[in-house]
């Protein structure tokens, strides 16, 4: 079964304080065939916790009444943080059946302390994609997991499914244990990601930028840093860098497996329908 589901994880955080513009929009998406809806972060502790502040839960709920669900997305978080991130996870007003974890501290937690299904993030993921090599864009990629560790995984933790980047000619995920979801991010993939974000350290003095998890602003939103190449170009938002790929993998999954494919488009304020 292929399912539909749309990423507004690290989008600019304006375009989530106006709830009628915000639920009109989500209701289109949810008319177009979209199930459900990923927010939160996947490389940022400090906008994770601005959202959960802010509109996360009011976010699930007008996601509910428009149709959809919600995927909350937890980022590696630094030990400065992580005290505030367990104790808002833990929370039981926290209404989301799904959460995508991105290290192995954070799937623990989630899978021994929390009630929610678990998919493991695209930061698991570590394969090199780089479009500029032809090699790579022809290449298959499999699941850099074992059978034997998602199996465990699943029973250990209820890891439900795994996240992998819409790159490359093919993806042989033939070794997901049953039951497990694929979830594919595209059009644009993650090519890579870093530990500083350079937009934080705008307002800093010379000597105090360019550090991994300073506090902020969130100077990022609504800023993106374009790098062209040859055959493309990479897009810079926060600490994510992102490139276009038109066409989607071909995946290859066992029977009685789920394909879920995750659209985002890094450009947009919101969401493009």
């Amino acid at each position: 079964m292929i399912q539909s589901a749309y990423n507004l994880c690290d989008m600019d955080i304006r375009f989530f304080q106006d709830a009628g513009e915000l639920r009109e929009d989500l209701q289109r998406l949810a008319g177009r065939g979209t199930e459900r809806i990923f927010v939160g972060s996947y490389f940022c502790a400090n906008y994770f916790l601005r959202c959960a502040e802010n509109f996360a839960e009011e976010f699930i709920r007008i996601a509910f009444e428009s149709g959809l669900l919600t995927t909350l997305v937890v980022p590696v978080v630094p030990d400065s943080l992580l005290p505030e991130v367990k104790d808002y996870l833990k929370k039981p007003e926290l209404q989301t059946d799904e959460l995508v974890v991105n290290d192995y501290g954070m799937l623990t937690f989630c899978g021994q302390m929390l009630k929610s299904r678990v998919f493991l993030g695209r930061l698991f993921m570590r394969q090199a994609r780089d479009p500029r090599y032809e090699e790579l864009a022809a290449s298959t990629f499999r699941i850099p997991f074992s059978v034997r560790a998602l199996k465990r995984f699943q029973n250990d933790f209820r890891v439900a499914g795994i996240e992998m980047e819409g790159f490359g000619a093919a993806i042989d995920a033939g070794d997901l244990p049953e039951g497990m979801t694929l979830c594919v991010h595209r059009p644009w993939f993650m090519m890579s990601c870093d530990f500083i974000c350079e937009d934080a350290s705008a307002s800093l003095p010379i000597e105090k930028k360019f550090r991994p998890t300073v506090p902020c602003s969130l100077e990022c939103c609504g800023v993106s840093h374009i790098y062209p190449l040859i055959n493309g170009q990479v897009t810079k938002i926060g600490r994510g860098l992102y490139a276009w790929q038109e066409a989607d993998p071909y995946c290859m999954l066992p029977e009685n497996s789920n394909l879920r494919y995750i659209e985002y488009y890094p450009y947009t304020e919101g969401m493009t329908v």
